[in-house]
């Protein structure tokens, strides 16, 4: 008989004062190029995009000091990420962050 395991996220819920257990959220990669990398390292616009659907984002950059950045993104399903990325918030997001389109690489684990 296959055995199926499930992970467990433990998320603590400061005013309950509890923990409280939930499916592991997906992750995801992205990798691209902008204009400006402080600019897009300080854009509210992830949060202003992403924190609604349940996602949240670790962003990175380049040691080199390229305009090469990325970022992490916890997601509650990677079908929410796709439909966030086809929205026009994520086109005007991705325009106000000069984020050079053609340079995106997604990535997910495993």
């Amino acid at each position: 008989m296959p055995t199926l395991l499930v992970f467990l996220w433990l998320e603590w819920m400061g005013e309950e004062n509890a923990f409280v257990a939930r499916e592991r959220p997906d992750e995801f990669a992205d990798l691209n190029e902008v204009d400006d990398v402080e600019h897009w390292l300080a854009s509210p616009k992830r949060e202003e995009l992403f924190g609604p659907m349940g996602m949240t984002a670790r962003t990175f950059r380049d040691m080199q000091g390229s305009n090469r950045v990325g970022l992490i993104a916890e997601v509650p399903d990677i079908s929410v990420w796709e439909q966030a990325l086809q929205s026009a918030e994520a086109a005007d997001a991705m325009k106000y962050d000069d984020v050079r389109a053609e340079t995106i690489v997604g990535m997910v684990e495993g």
